[in-house]
Formats: structure tokens, sequence, C-alpha cells
């Protein structure tokens, strides 16, 4: 099954996204990168919005694979009612060498594991 993903930066955007029946809505920031993180206000507000129709993912920004913050960072944005965390781990040593992890919503709830690629780590 083919299905539409929209990546979407503001509320507005999100209304638009389900008008036009999206199967998944992605938030983030392009302007603060690749992934970069919205504010909490607009991912509960879109969550809100969606009200568990489709799947929402968010970001939570461009990071070190050993920053210290990773997993706290995580977890509240998935406390925010997203069902997936989308993670890039960017090295500075190696610009292009990155890790994408997402977190799911049942990760989440156990807070103690992390989906990738279908395997739970």
């Amino acid at each position: 099954m083919t299905g539409m993903l929209a990546s979407v930066a503001s509320f507005e955007e999100a209304k638009i996204a389900l008008k036009h029946k999206v199967d998944i809505i992605d938030l983030k920031n392009p302007r603060l990168g690749v992934l970069g993180q919205l504010d909490k206000e607009i991912i509960s507000s879109v969550v809100g919005l969606v009200n568990n129709r489709i799947p929402v993912s968010a970001t939570i920004g461009d990071v070190e694979p050993n920053d210290p913050k990773l997993s706290n960072r995580i977890i509240k944005t998935a406390n925010l009612g997203v069902d997936f965390v989308k993670v890039g781990l960017f090295n500075k040593k190696a610009s292009d060498y990155f890790i994408c992890l997402l977190y799911t919503s049942d990760a989440a709830d156990e807070r103690s594991s992390v989906d990738l690629g279908g395997r739970r780590i």
C-alpha cells in the first residue's frame, strides 16, 4: 500500500494536509535543519487537531549521539501525543554520517526501548 506523508511546519499547514486526506503528518521545522524541531505548542495543537485520525510524527532536532539530554528530549516529545519521534544523530567529526532512530509511542510507554527499523532496541 502506498501512502502520502506530509511534512508540515505549522497548524495551518496541518489543516491543509488533513483536508487533502494525507496518511501521516510529519512535524518538523526545516529552518532549523533536516530534522529541526517545532515548538511544543505547535506539536500539541496539531496532535489535538488530528485527534488520532492518522499518525503524527515529530522530530527532536539534529543532535549529537552522545548528547546527555537525548533520551529526555525523546520522551518529552513523545509525551506531547505524537505516534513517532524521529531522531537524527549527527557527528561533528563526520558530517556525512548520521543515524536516524524512530521512537514509537509504544516504546515511549515502556520508556525502555527504541524501535530501529522494526527492531526494538
